[in-house]
């Protein structure tokens, strides 16, 4: 599953640059000027998605606790992947 996640990611980002070198004077300026939502969004969602399915493999179920709440089954990996989604974009912003 983790390879499937890897593949899928590096499969998009070529799509994406593939469309972005297609495409004519106008949607190049667009693309250029929003770079990180064009591109930076999408691949955060991706590695975030990535990151929390490689868990799961080597790890099993995802559980933890934080700030008094204990998180298992379903709800401990969409916990994990809002919270490395969040950093991704954070990470983003703060780099820009």
């Amino acid at each position: 599953m983790a390879i499937s996640s890897v593949i899928l990611m590096l499969s998009i980002f070529c799509m994406m640059v593939r469309f972005y070198a297609n495409r004519p004077a106008i949607l190049e300026a667009v693309a250029r000027d929003h770079f990180r939502g064009i591109m930076g969004t999408p691949m955060g969602i991706m590695t975030a998605l990535a990151i929390v399915t490689f868990l799961r493999v080597t790890s099993g179920s995802l559980e933890f606790e934080a700030f008094g709440f204990k998180l298992k089954g379903a709800s401990g990996p969409v916990v994990l992947w809002i919270v490395t989604f969040l950093a991704c974009v954070a990470g983003m912003v703060a780099l820009w």
